[in-house]
């Protein structure tokens, strides 16, 4: 299902996942690198536009020096600058409203992880080695 009509000339943008393959997840980072942004440059089909990203590592290369063409990309990947904009700026807000929190549990949690593996020392073993007793598989059950 077509999400929006296009027309050429166009500033649009869609995320980038970790392998730089385009997805139509936007999702806040620091750096913003999972968040493509570009100019349609022409309407191919329903299925294919082609767009001349800013960044253009994701342009399609001819091989020749200086000559970047437009990527193709299904236009269902794509949102307008501003909806990308307005997406980033929601997910921004959404992380940083629990990052605080999350760090404190993820900070205690690497501290557990420390005394574990204290204890596992103690007797000349380290928490990678419960692994094979199954004790880590157990206690992250019980944890749910």
């Amino acid at each position: 299902m077509k999400k929006e009509s296009f027309k050429v000339g166009q500033r649009v943008g869609c995320g980038l996942n970790d392998n730089w393959e385009f997805t139509d997840e936007i999702l806040y980072t620091d750096d913003d690198d999972n968040v493509a942004l570009g100019v349609i440059k022409e309407i191919v089909s329903d299925d294919e536009v082609l767009v001349l990203w800013d960044d253009e590592t994701l342009n399609k290369r001819t091989g020749k020096i200086e000559e970047v063409l437009p990527a193709p990309i299904n236009p269902n990947l794509l949102l307008s600058e501003q909806d990308v904009k307005e997406k980033l700026a929601e997910s921004e807000e959404k992380i940083k409203a629990v990052s605080d929190e999350i760090k404190a549990k993820l900070t205690a949690a690497g501290n557990l992880i420390k005394e574990a593996n204290a204890i596992a020392k103690n007797v000349g073993l380290s928490v990678a080695d419960m692994d094979e007793s199954d004790v880590l598989v157990r206690a992250m059950d019980l944890s749910g």
